[in-house]
Protein backbone atom coordinates (compact mmCIF):
# COMPACT_ATOMS: atom_id res chain seq x y z
CA UNK A 1 0.00 0.00 0.00
CA UNK A 2 2.60 2.27 0.92
CA UNK A 3 4.59 1.69 -2.31
CA UNK A 4 1.58 2.17 -4.11
CA UNK A 5 0.44 5.67 -2.73
CA UNK A 6 4.98 7.10 -3.13
CA UNK A 7 4.00 5.78 -6.71
CA UNK A 8 0.98 7.59 -7.47
CA UNK A 9 2.47 10.77 -5.46
CA UNK A 10 4.91 10.40 -8.03
CA UNK A 11 3.25 10.18 -11.08
CA UNK A 12 0.97 13.19 -9.90
CA UNK A 13 4.00 15.44 -9.32
CA UNK A 14 4.98 14.95 -12.91
CA UNK A 15 1.71 15.15 -14.51
CA UNK A 16 0.63 18.00 -12.98
CA UNK A 17 3.67 19.72 -12.60
CA UNK A 18 3.42 20.81 -9.47
CA UNK A 19 5.67 20.42 -6.58
CA UNK A 20 4.76 23.53 -5.50
CA UNK A 21 1.82 22.15 -3.46
CA UNK A 22 3.89 19.53 -1.89
CA UNK A 23 6.65 22.20 -0.60
CA UNK A 24 4.18 24.10 1.41
CA UNK A 25 2.65 20.67 2.36
CA UNK A 26 6.56 19.61 3.88
CA UNK A 27 6.68 16.49 2.11
CA UNK A 28 10.28 15.73 1.99
CA UNK A 29 12.55 12.60 0.64
CA UNK A 30 12.35 11.10 3.83
CA UNK A 31 8.62 10.11 3.43
CA UNK A 32 9.63 8.13 0.67
CA UNK A 33 10.52 4.40 2.01
CA UNK A 34 11.54 2.58 -1.01
CA UNK A 35 14.80 3.79 -2.53
CA UNK A 36 14.28 4.37 -6.14
CA UNK A 37 11.21 6.17 -5.04
CA UNK A 38 13.30 8.22 -2.81
CA UNK A 39 15.63 8.67 -5.74
CA UNK A 40 12.77 10.13 -8.35
CA UNK A 41 12.19 12.68 -5.71
CA UNK A 42 15.57 13.56 -4.87
CA UNK A 43 15.69 13.95 -9.05
CA UNK A 44 12.31 15.84 -9.07
CA UNK A 45 13.57 17.90 -5.75
CA UNK A 46 16.72 19.10 -7.13
CA UNK A 47 15.36 19.96 -10.66
CA UNK A 48 12.48 22.36 -9.01
CA UNK A 49 15.39 23.95 -6.58
CA UNK A 50 17.74 24.67 -9.45
CA UNK A 51 18.03 28.05 -10.22
CA UNK A 52 18.41 27.62 -13.75
CA UNK A 53 15.15 25.67 -13.78
CA UNK A 54 13.45 26.77 -10.76
CA UNK A 55 9.55 26.47 -10.52
CA UNK A 56 9.46 23.16 -13.02
CA UNK A 57 9.22 19.99 -12.92
CA UNK A 58 10.39 17.27 -15.23
CA UNK A 59 8.27 16.18 -18.32
CA UNK A 60 7.19 12.70 -18.03
CA UNK A 61 9.43 11.41 -20.76
CA UNK A 62 12.43 13.15 -19.25
CA UNK A 63 12.08 11.02 -16.10
CA UNK A 64 11.45 7.82 -18.06
CA UNK A 65 14.50 8.36 -19.36
CA UNK A 66 16.27 8.47 -16.06
CA UNK A 67 14.25 5.68 -14.74
CA UNK A 68 13.27 3.79 -16.91
CA UNK A 69 11.82 1.44 -14.74
CA UNK A 70 9.44 3.41 -12.16
CA UNK A 71 5.76 1.96 -12.81
CA UNK A 72 3.48 4.40 -13.99
CA UNK A 73 0.93 4.38 -11.20
CA UNK A 74 -1.88 6.80 -11.97
CA UNK A 75 -4.62 8.31 -9.31
CA UNK A 76 -7.41 10.51 -9.69
CA UNK A 77 -6.66 11.78 -6.24
CA UNK A 78 -5.41 15.37 -5.58
CA UNK A 79 -1.94 16.21 -4.78
CA UNK A 80 -3.02 17.56 -1.27
CA UNK A 81 -4.44 13.95 -0.27
CA UNK A 82 -2.14 11.45 -1.61
CA UNK A 83 0.69 14.06 0.54
CA UNK A 84 -1.87 13.28 3.43
CA UNK A 85 -1.95 9.32 2.79
CA UNK A 86 2.09 9.41 2.22
CA UNK A 87 2.54 10.97 5.52
CA UNK A 88 -0.27 8.59 7.18
CA UNK A 89 2.41 5.69 5.63
CA UNK A 90 5.10 7.20 6.94
CA UNK A 91 3.68 8.00 10.66
CA UNK A 92 2.53 4.63 10.36
CA UNK A 93 6.10 3.01 10.27
CA UNK A 94 7.51 5.43 12.85
CA UNK A 95 5.16 4.57 15.50
CA UNK A 96 5.45 0.79 14.91
CA UNK A 97 9.44 1.27 15.20
CA UNK A 98 8.76 3.16 18.70
CA UNK A 99 6.37 0.26 19.34
CA UNK A 100 8.80 -2.16 18.89
CA UNK A 101 11.46 -0.68 21.20
CA UNK A 102 9.31 -0.14 24.00
CA UNK A 103 8.17 -4.21 23.64
CA UNK A 104 11.77 -4.79 24.99
CA UNK A 105 12.31 -2.06 27.76
CA UNK A 106 8.74 -2.46 29.53
CA UNK A 107 9.11 -5.97 31.51
CA UNK A 108 12.96 -4.61 32.76
CA UNK A 109 12.16 -0.62 33.22
CA UNK A 110 8.58 0.00 32.90
CA UNK A 111 9.50 3.70 33.26
CA UNK A 112 12.15 3.72 30.78
CA UNK A 113 9.73 2.52 28.33
CA UNK A 114 7.69 5.40 29.45
CA UNK A 115 9.69 7.77 28.92
CA UNK A 116 10.86 6.22 25.41
CA UNK A 117 6.93 6.62 24.50
CA UNK A 118 6.46 10.30 25.66
CA UNK A 119 9.58 11.79 24.07
CA UNK A 120 8.86 9.36 20.64
CA UNK A 121 5.45 10.91 20.46
CA UNK A 122 6.56 14.47 21.18
CA UNK A 123 8.54 14.18 18.16
CA UNK A 124 6.36 12.27 16.00
CA UNK A 125 3.65 14.90 16.66
CA UNK A 126 5.72 18.05 16.49
CA UNK A 127 7.24 17.28 13.14
CA UNK A 128 4.32 16.20 11.65
CA UNK A 129 2.14 19.56 12.57
CA UNK A 130 1.94 21.76 9.31
CA UNK A 131 2.43 24.92 11.36
CA UNK A 132 6.19 27.62 11.08
CA UNK A 133 7.20 25.80 14.26
CA UNK A 134 10.27 24.34 14.19
CA UNK A 135 12.41 22.41 17.22
CA UNK A 136 15.86 22.29 17.54
CA UNK A 137 15.52 18.29 17.73
CA UNK A 138 14.18 17.92 13.71
CA UNK A 139 16.88 19.73 12.57
CA UNK A 140 19.00 17.51 11.38
CA UNK A 141 17.02 16.27 8.06
CA UNK A 142 15.59 19.93 7.51
CA UNK A 143 19.33 21.30 7.55
CA UNK A 144 20.70 18.24 5.76
CA UNK A 145 18.33 18.72 2.97
CA UNK A 146 18.70 22.53 2.51
CA UNK A 147 22.68 21.93 2.89
CA UNK A 148 22.61 19.53 -0.06
CA UNK A 149 20.06 21.17 -1.93
CA UNK A 150 22.22 24.48 -1.98
CA UNK A 151 25.66 22.24 -2.08
CA UNK A 152 24.76 19.98 -4.47
CA UNK A 153 24.30 21.62 -7.92
CA UNK A 154 23.25 25.72 -8.26
CA UNK A 155 20.16 25.02 -5.79
CA UNK A 156 18.68 27.86 -4.40
CA UNK A 157 15.91 27.72 -1.53
CA UNK A 158 13.66 30.43 -2.17
CA UNK A 159 12.03 32.68 -5.20
CA UNK A 160 15.13 33.23 -7.74
CA UNK A 161 16.28 37.21 -7.77
CA UNK A 162 17.35 37.84 -11.68
CA UNK A 163 20.58 38.24 -10.73
CA UNK A 164 22.55 35.55 -9.78
CA UNK A 165 25.09 37.46 -8.07
CA UNK A 166 22.30 38.11 -5.22
CA UNK A 167 20.99 34.38 -5.42
CA UNK A 168 24.63 33.29 -4.14
CA UNK A 169 24.44 35.44 -0.96
CA UNK A 170 20.80 34.97 0.29
CA UNK A 171 19.73 31.96 -1.86
CA UNK A 172 16.50 34.01 -3.10
CA UNK A 173 13.54 35.43 -1.96
CA UNK A 174 12.23 33.57 1.24
CA UNK A 175 8.57 32.83 2.53
CA UNK A 176 7.83 36.02 4.85
CA UNK A 177 10.68 38.28 3.45
CA UNK A 178 9.91 41.80 3.53
CA UNK A 179 11.97 43.46 1.20
CA UNK A 180 12.10 47.01 0.37
CA UNK A 181 13.20 48.62 -2.89
CA UNK A 182 13.56 52.55 -2.32
CA UNK A 183 15.15 55.60 -4.83
CA UNK A 184 15.07 58.81 -5.69
CA UNK A 185 12.18 59.92 -7.70
CA UNK A 186 12.89 58.73 -11.63
CA UNK A 187 15.73 56.30 -10.10
CA UNK A 188 14.02 53.20 -12.11
CA UNK A 189 12.86 51.55 -8.56
CA UNK A 190 9.91 50.65 -9.78
CA UNK A 191 11.32 49.33 -13.14
CA UNK A 192 13.59 46.72 -10.30
CA UNK A 193 10.82 45.55 -8.44
CA UNK A 194 8.70 44.69 -11.58
CA UNK A 195 12.00 42.96 -13.12
CA UNK A 196 11.72 40.86 -10.19
CA UNK A 197 8.32 39.98 -10.68
CA UNK A 198 8.71 39.01 -13.90
CA UNK A 199 11.61 36.99 -13.53
CA UNK A 200 9.42 34.87 -10.47
CA UNK A 201 6.43 34.69 -12.94
CA UNK A 202 8.26 33.26 -15.86
CA UNK A 203 10.06 30.42 -13.07
CA UNK A 204 6.52 29.51 -12.38
CA UNK A 205 5.00 31.63 -9.98
CA UNK A 206 2.18 33.28 -9.26
CA UNK A 207 2.69 37.45 -8.89
CA UNK A 208 0.25 40.09 -7.18
CA UNK A 209 1.58 43.68 -7.83
CA UNK A 210 -0.52 46.15 -5.85
CA UNK A 211 -0.51 49.08 -7.24
CA UNK A 212 -0.59 52.63 -5.55
CA UNK A 213 1.51 54.92 -7.37
CA UNK A 214 0.28 54.07 -11.26
CA UNK A 215 -2.92 53.15 -13.03
CA UNK A 216 -3.24 48.98 -13.13
CA UNK A 217 -3.04 49.75 -17.14
CA UNK A 218 -0.04 51.69 -16.79
CA UNK A 219 1.42 49.17 -15.12
CA UNK A 220 0.65 46.45 -16.99
CA UNK A 221 2.35 48.16 -19.75
CA UNK A 222 5.46 47.87 -18.30
CA UNK A 223 5.46 44.50 -16.91
CA UNK A 224 4.39 43.61 -20.40
CA UNK A 225 7.38 45.53 -22.03
CA UNK A 226 9.36 43.99 -19.39
CA UNK A 227 8.38 40.21 -20.27
CA UNK A 228 8.81 40.99 -23.90
CA UNK A 229 11.88 42.41 -23.87
CA UNK A 230 10.84 45.63 -25.80
CA UNK A 231 11.89 49.29 -25.80
CA UNK A 232 9.57 50.85 -23.67
CA UNK A 233 9.91 54.43 -24.88
CA UNK A 234 9.06 53.06 -28.01
CA UNK A 235 6.14 50.73 -27.23
CA UNK A 236 4.69 53.72 -25.48
CA UNK A 237 4.90 56.28 -28.74
CA UNK A 238 3.92 53.15 -30.85
CA UNK A 239 7.29 53.03 -32.76
CA UNK A 240 8.55 49.30 -32.73
CA UNK A 241 9.76 47.91 -35.37
CA UNK A 242 8.64 45.10 -37.09
CA UNK A 243 10.43 42.40 -35.17
CA UNK A 244 9.62 43.46 -31.98
CA UNK A 245 6.28 44.31 -32.50
CA UNK A 246 5.77 40.74 -33.99
CA UNK A 247 7.38 39.59 -30.91
CA UNK A 248 5.52 41.61 -27.81
CA UNK A 249 2.34 40.76 -29.76
CA UNK A 250 2.82 37.07 -30.12
CA UNK A 251 3.82 36.89 -26.56
CA UNK A 252 0.85 38.48 -25.18
CA UNK A 253 -1.65 36.15 -27.19
CA UNK A 254 0.01 33.09 -26.11
CA UNK A 255 -0.31 33.96 -22.57
CA UNK A 256 -3.68 35.20 -23.03
CA UNK A 257 -4.33 31.33 -24.85
CA UNK A 258 -2.85 29.53 -21.72
CA UNK A 259 -4.11 31.55 -19.26
CA UNK A 260 -7.75 30.95 -20.67
CA UNK A 261 -7.07 27.69 -20.18
CA UNK A 262 -6.98 26.87 -16.69
CA UNK A 263 -8.60 29.73 -14.54
CA UNK A 264 -5.95 31.67 -12.86
CA UNK A 265 -7.70 31.63 -9.31
CA UNK A 266 -8.10 28.03 -8.75
CA UNK A 267 -5.39 25.79 -8.29
CA UNK A 268 -1.31 26.89 -8.54
CA UNK A 269 -0.39 28.04 -11.85
CA UNK A 270 1.92 31.08 -12.82
CA UNK A 271 -0.06 34.23 -13.03
CA UNK A 272 0.45 38.08 -12.79
CA UNK A 273 -2.13 40.28 -11.27
CA UNK A 274 -2.36 43.69 -11.17
CA UNK A 275 -4.80 45.50 -8.65
CA UNK A 276 -5.27 48.90 -7.41
CA UNK A 277 -7.22 50.99 -4.91
CA UNK A 278 -9.92 51.62 -7.63
CA UNK A 279 -11.21 54.66 -8.86
CA UNK A 280 -12.41 57.03 -5.84
CA UNK A 281 -12.44 53.94 -3.52
CA UNK A 282 -11.35 56.02 -0.42
CA UNK A 283 -11.71 52.92 2.27
CA UNK A 284 -9.72 50.96 0.01
CA UNK A 285 -5.67 50.49 0.03
CA UNK A 286 -5.06 49.49 3.04
CA UNK A 287 -3.01 46.74 4.29
CA UNK A 288 -6.54 45.02 5.13
CA UNK A 289 -7.59 45.36 1.32
CA UNK A 290 -4.19 43.81 0.12
CA UNK A 291 -4.76 40.53 2.84
CA UNK A 292 -8.00 40.55 0.96
CA UNK A 293 -6.26 40.26 -2.37
CA UNK A 294 -4.08 37.43 -0.98
CA UNK A 295 -6.55 35.43 0.43
CA UNK A 296 -8.35 35.60 -3.47
CA UNK A 297 -5.13 35.10 -5.09
CA UNK A 298 -2.96 33.13 -2.93
CA UNK A 299 0.33 34.50 -4.85
CA UNK A 300 3.79 33.61 -4.19
CA UNK A 301 5.23 36.78 -4.59
CA UNK A 302 3.80 40.22 -3.74
CA UNK A 303 5.01 43.79 -4.70
CA UNK A 304 3.06 46.83 -3.59
CA UNK A 305 4.75 49.93 -5.36
CA UNK A 306 3.79 53.15 -3.72
CA UNK A 307 4.02 51.60 -0.25
CA UNK A 308 4.01 54.99 1.45
CA UNK A 309 0.39 55.53 -0.31
CA UNK A 310 -1.40 52.98 1.15
CA UNK A 311 -4.16 53.73 3.71
CA UNK A 312 -3.29 53.63 7.52
CA UNK A 313 -5.90 51.33 8.56
CA UNK A 314 -5.45 51.62 12.51
CA UNK A 315 -5.73 55.30 11.78
CA UNK A 316 -8.62 54.88 8.98
CA UNK A 317 -6.41 57.85 7.19
CA UNK A 318 -3.97 58.73 4.08
CA UNK A 319 -0.89 60.13 4.92
CA UNK A 320 2.42 60.39 4.69
CA UNK A 321 2.70 61.54 8.65
CA UNK A 322 5.22 58.86 10.24
CA UNK A 323 3.17 57.03 12.62
CA UNK A 324 0.50 56.33 9.37
CA UNK A 325 3.76 54.99 7.57
CA UNK A 326 5.39 52.92 10.61
CA UNK A 327 2.31 51.44 11.08
CA UNK A 328 1.75 50.22 7.02
CA UNK A 329 5.65 49.00 7.58
CA UNK A 330 4.62 46.95 10.51
CA UNK A 331 1.26 45.86 9.08
CA UNK A 332 3.19 44.80 5.68
CA UNK A 333 5.36 42.60 8.15
CA UNK A 334 3.15 40.95 10.02
CA UNK A 335 1.26 40.23 6.40
CA UNK A 336 4.50 38.41 4.94
CA UNK A 337 4.33 36.62 7.74
CA UNK A 338 0.59 35.59 8.72
CA UNK A 339 0.28 34.67 4.66
CA UNK A 340 4.20 32.78 4.61
CA UNK A 341 4.39 35.08 1.09
CA UNK A 342 7.75 37.17 0.55
CA UNK A 343 6.50 41.16 0.32
CA UNK A 344 8.67 43.64 -1.68
CA UNK A 345 7.62 47.39 -1.15
CA UNK A 346 8.64 50.17 -3.14
CA UNK A 347 9.35 53.87 -1.58
CA UNK A 348 11.09 56.54 -2.04
CA UNK A 349 14.37 57.83 -0.89
CA UNK A 350 15.39 60.99 0.55
CA UNK A 351 17.85 63.24 -0.42
CA UNK A 352 20.80 61.51 1.52
CA UNK A 353 20.03 58.94 -1.51
CA UNK A 354 22.94 60.71 -3.91
CA UNK A 355 25.80 59.29 -1.88
CA UNK A 356 27.57 56.85 -2.99
CA UNK A 357 26.44 52.91 -2.77
CA UNK A 358 28.77 51.34 -0.17
CA UNK A 359 28.41 54.51 2.11
CA UNK A 360 24.38 53.97 1.62
CA UNK A 361 22.15 53.22 5.45
CA UNK A 362 18.58 53.23 6.31
CA UNK A 363 18.40 56.52 6.89
CA UNK A 364 18.18 57.39 3.24
CA UNK A 365 14.64 55.74 3.90
CA UNK A 366 11.93 58.61 3.55
CA UNK A 367 9.05 59.41 6.30
CA UNK A 368 9.93 56.35 8.98
CA UNK A 369 13.02 54.92 10.20
CA UNK A 370 10.27 51.94 11.04
CA UNK A 371 10.58 50.84 7.77
CA UNK A 372 13.97 50.10 8.03
CA UNK A 373 13.73 48.08 11.00
CA UNK A 374 11.10 46.15 10.34
CA UNK A 375 12.38 45.20 6.23
CA UNK A 376 14.64 41.95 6.24
CA UNK A 377 16.16 43.39 3.05
CA UNK A 378 16.61 46.85 1.86
CA UNK A 379 17.45 47.62 -2.03
CA UNK A 380 18.76 51.36 -2.67
CA UNK A 381 18.50 52.02 -6.50
CA UNK A 382 20.44 55.24 -8.03
CA UNK A 383 20.60 55.80 -11.61
CA UNK A 384 23.65 56.96 -13.69
CA UNK A 385 24.89 57.45 -16.53
CA UNK A 386 27.39 54.92 -18.06
CA UNK A 387 30.40 57.18 -19.04
CA UNK A 388 31.52 54.81 -21.75
CA UNK A 389 28.59 53.91 -23.22
CA UNK A 390 26.57 57.06 -22.03
CA UNK A 391 23.52 54.71 -21.14
CA UNK A 392 21.73 54.59 -18.17
CA UNK A 393 22.69 51.78 -15.40
CA UNK A 394 21.59 51.34 -11.97
CA UNK A 395 23.86 51.01 -9.10
CA UNK A 396 21.63 48.40 -6.31
CA UNK A 397 23.13 48.97 -2.78
CA UNK A 398 22.01 46.73 0.78
CA UNK A 399 22.36 48.93 2.93
CA UNK A 400 20.22 46.42 5.04
CA UNK A 401 20.51 42.74 4.78
CA UNK A 402 19.64 40.47 7.92
CA UNK A 403 21.07 37.67 5.78
CA UNK A 404 23.74 37.88 3.09
CA UNK A 405 26.89 40.23 3.00
CA UNK A 406 27.19 41.70 -0.78
CA UNK A 407 27.09 45.70 -0.10
CA UNK A 408 26.78 46.57 -3.93
CA UNK A 409 26.52 45.57 -7.98
CA UNK A 410 25.67 47.55 -10.91
CA UNK A 411 23.17 46.48 -13.37
CA UNK A 412 21.77 47.92 -16.70
CA UNK A 413 19.10 50.20 -16.41
CA UNK A 414 17.60 50.24 -20.04
CA UNK A 415 13.78 50.49 -19.22
CA UNK A 416 12.48 47.03 -19.96
CA UNK A 417 15.17 45.70 -22.27
CA UNK A 418 17.79 45.05 -20.22
CA UNK A 419 18.18 45.03 -16.30
CA UNK A 420 20.92 42.15 -16.37
CA UNK A 421 24.02 42.17 -14.61
CA UNK A 422 26.51 44.17 -15.22
CA UNK A 423 29.45 44.53 -12.55
CA UNK A 424 30.28 44.11 -9.13
CA UNK A 425 31.52 47.07 -6.61
CA UNK A 426 34.76 46.55 -5.21
CA UNK A 427 35.79 49.08 -2.18
CA UNK A 428 39.53 50.45 -2.52
CA UNK A 429 40.06 48.60 0.96
CA UNK A 430 38.71 45.16 -0.36
CA UNK A 431 40.90 45.66 -3.62
CA UNK A 432 44.52 46.66 -1.51
CA UNK A 433 43.85 43.50 0.61
CA UNK A 434 43.31 41.23 -2.97
CA UNK A 435 46.46 42.76 -3.79
CA UNK A 436 48.07 41.76 -0.84
CA UNK A 437 46.55 38.44 -0.43
CA UNK A 438 47.97 37.97 -4.19
CA UNK A 439 51.56 39.06 -3.17
CA UNK A 440 51.28 36.74 -0.12
CA UNK A 441 50.44 33.68 -2.08
CA UNK A 442 53.24 34.42 -4.45
CA UNK A 443 55.83 34.83 -2.06
CA UNK A 444 54.74 31.56 -0.12
CA UNK A 445 53.77 29.41 -2.67
CA UNK A 446 49.85 27.28 -2.96
CA UNK A 447 48.99 27.25 0.66
CA UNK A 448 48.00 23.65 1.78
CA UNK A 449 43.68 22.91 1.89
CA UNK A 450 42.02 20.94 4.63
CA UNK A 451 40.85 17.59 2.64
CA UNK A 452 37.27 18.65 2.42
CA UNK A 453 35.00 18.59 -1.06
CA UNK A 454 32.07 21.22 -1.04
CA UNK A 455 28.66 19.41 -0.43
CA UNK A 456 30.20 16.33 1.87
Amino acid sequence: MAANIELQLLWKIIETQDLHTIDKLKITEEFFLEPQHKAVFTYLNKHFHNSHTYGSVPSPDLVRGYFPNLPYTPSSDTLPTLAEEIRKSYVRVQVLNVIENVKYQVDSDPWLAVNTLREAVSGISSKHELSEDLTLSNAYELLLQEYHLVAGGLGITGIPWPWEILNEDTQGIHNGDFIVIYGRPKSMKTFVGLSIGVHAYNSGKRVLVYSMEMKPAKVLKRVAAILAKVDYQKLQSAKLNEVDYYRFFSILRQLQTDELAVPITNGHVPAFLISGRGKGDKSAGGVSSLQAKIKEFQPDLVIVDGMYLMRDDRGNVRTIDWKSIAHISQDLKITADTFSVPIIGITQANRGAQKDAKDADLQELAYADAIGQDCDMAIRVQKREDPHTKENELVLGFPGTREGKLEAFVIHGIPATNFDFKTAIVSKEEKQQETSKTATTSNRGMPQLPNYKKGN
